[in-house]
């Protein structure tokens, strides 16, 4: 599930809360945990509409932001985060459509980078900045 709170024409607050109940995808540290998780996340992105000159609104955007893992093999986890991603607004119609890099940083003992990327879509109400 994911949110938008936009700020200003250019900025806004993006949430995103994930739910698993088949497990880990991958094996962390050496241990496959069947078990289910919480993921959420809030970023705070910049947008640049006039980077790609189309017909389309395709604005590239960027920001910084914080997640929190709780279940499965990730016992509480937390880390920052950078976000780089394009999102394509269709004219006269209430979504938008992303495809975005996040570069994350687990600032714990158990220290690590990594990077994730994600396809998703939002249907925009209230609070739409275009």
């Amino acid at each position: 599930m994911s949110a938008k709170l936009w700020t200003s024409k250019e900025n806004d607050f993006d949430f995103g809360l994930d739910l698993s109940i088949g497990g880990d995808c991958i094996s962390y540290k050496d241990n496959y945990d069947r078990g289910g998780r919480v993921h959420f996340h809030m970023d705070y992105l910049w947008y640049s509409f006039n980077a790609i000159r189309s017909i389309e609104r395709f604005p590239l955007y960027y920001g910084i932001g914080d997640w929190f893992n709780i279940g499965g093999s990730f016992k509480g986890l937390f880390g920052i985060q950078g976000v780089f991603g394009i999102t394509w607004f269709p004219h006269s119609t209430p979504i938008d459509i992303s495809f975005e890099l996040v570069p994350a940083l687990q600032p714990t003992s158990s220290s690590g980078l990594g990077i994730d990327a994600g396809l998703g879509t939002i249907y925009i109400s209230l609070n739409r900045r275009i």
